[in-house]
């Protein structure tokens, strides 16, 4: 009986990993996401379809658009160690300007938190927006490709 206990423990445990148990990539910030919706300083912006989208790129650029405006393409660097992990977005056309925030990636659904850069506001913890915070909440969707 012993024996047959220890080798069902020795195979499980030498077993290989199944699918639901095998470690996974982080889902990628790379792509086209549209903002759906937006809390600034606790007070939420109504945002139109397609207003405003965000483009990572693989060199870790990202570029924004916001009523067909462009901006120029800036740098971007994450840091997927940390939870939640930590994104710092160059500003775009002010160099040394850095918006420090937090993401999640969640199915098709990006979640960015960020402090005002200006008010020299630490890195946000958590996601939320509270009123006269310095925080800004942003909701994205995934662009489905056409």
């Amino acid at each position: 009986m012993q024996a047959t206990l220890y080798l069902v423990v020795v195979l499980a445990v030498g077993a290989p990993a199944t699918k639901e148990n095998a470690k996974k990539d982080p889902p990628s910030i790379e792509g086209e996401w549209r903002v759906e919706s937006m809390i600034d300083n606790g007070v939420p912006r109504p945002i139109r379809d397609g207003e405003i989208s965000f483009t990572f790129t693989k060199d870790k650029n990202y570029i924004v658009v916001e009523n067909a405006m462009k901006s120029p393409a800036t740098t971007f660097r994450i840091d997927l160690k940390m939870t939640p992990h930590e994104i710092d977005l160059d500003f775009p056309g002010v160099p040394g300007l850095i918006l420090h925030g937090i993401f999640k990636i969640e199915g098709d659904t990006l979640t960015l938190c960020t402090a005002n850069p200006l008010a020299k506001l630490p890195r946000p913890t958590e996601f939320e927006s509270a009123e006269r915070s310095g925080r800004r909440l942003f909701v994205f969707k995934r662009a489905k490709k056409e």
